[in-house]
């Protein structure tokens, strides 16, 4: 019998989030505008409700991965996505699959030091 490795999912994820990214970069890199312009939104967005953070928060790293799924997926699928009801409970689950698994755990650990960091670009 087979066993399905969830890790494998996660990595055919990453390398087509990866190769998203590089052909993002690649348009904005050939003067699209707009693509940038809707990335620096984007990113302003995501600074700025990183920045209204509370320091002194114990869950404040968990909270800059949300924030940062959350910008993601809007990214991935546009904003309307947001104001779906079931939204935040697809977030949550996505959320605590990948705190789950010990080495995308650590990542994300990683992730919420950088975020909170305050050296975003």
């Amino acid at each position: 019998m087979t066993s399905i490795d969830p890790r494998r999912g996660i990595d055919a994820l990453l390398r087509d989030q990866l190769g998203r990214l590089r052909e993002r970069g690649r348009a904005t890199k050939s003067g699209d505008i707009h693509a940038r312009s809707q990335d620096a939104q984007a990113n302003e967005l995501l600074s700025t409700r990183l920045a209204a953070l509370d320091p002194a928060d114990p869950d404040r790293k968990q909270k800059a991965v949300l924030l940062f799924l959350e910008s993601e997926l809007a990214r991935e699928f546009g904003p309307a996505i947001l104001n779906d009801p079931a939204f935040s409970g697809m977030l949550d689950a996505i959320h605590g699959q990948m705190r789950a698994d010990a080495q995308v755990g650590q990542a994300m650990e990683s992730l919420g030091d950088w975020l909170v960091s305050g050296k975003l670009p």
